[in-house]
């Protein structure tokens, strides 16, 4: 059998090339999005309520009907974003939309930590 690797194989060779900085800026950009889908997902309820104030004192009703529909594409976009975070160490998705607002805490696949950063001996 060749040492070659199969693409269905986790890439665990590149994981121990990666350097802390990397997996703390990988991390990183995990919260973001997460952030992100979580603010847009939890502030939809105080936003329509907002729109609907806001259009009782002075905005035009057509606000309500452009503005709602964009937050909700705008969640649907943070949301596949998240998606397609993929673990730093395996590259298999790592955030599930259904654990996204919650405890997203390790990589189903390798089970990394969300914050792990040493890519040697881990």
């Amino acid at each position: 059998m060749s040492g070659a690797r199969s693409p269905s194989d986790n890439d665990l060779g590149s994981a121990l090339e990666r350097s802390p900085s990397k997996y703390a800026s990988a991390w990183e950009e995990f919260r973001q999005r997460r952030r992100a889908f979580s603010i847009l997902f939890l502030g939809y309820t105080p936003a329509a309520l907002g729109m609907q104030l806001a259009i009782e004192w002075s905005l035009p009703e057509e606000a309500l009907w452009v503005g709602l529909p964009v937050w909700v594409l705008a969640t649907a976009c943070a949301m596949l974003h998240l998606k397609a975070f993929l673990c730093p160490r395996c590259g298999v998705q790592f955030a599930y939309i259904v654990q996204a607002l919650g405890n997203t805490s390790h990589c189903k696949a390798c089970k990394i930590s969300l914050g792990f950063s040493n890519p040697v001996g881990g």
